[in-house]
């Protein structure tokens, strides 16, 4: 269950990431 979760907290920092670089782009 916590690999799960780390996973999860990862794929929400990287959608957080690149929310960031394509709000940049603009």
């Amino acid at each position: 269950m916590n690999e799960k979760r780390a996973l999860f907290c990862k794929q929400q920092q990287l959608t957080t990431k690149e929310k960031t670089i394509i709000s940049s782009q603009k």
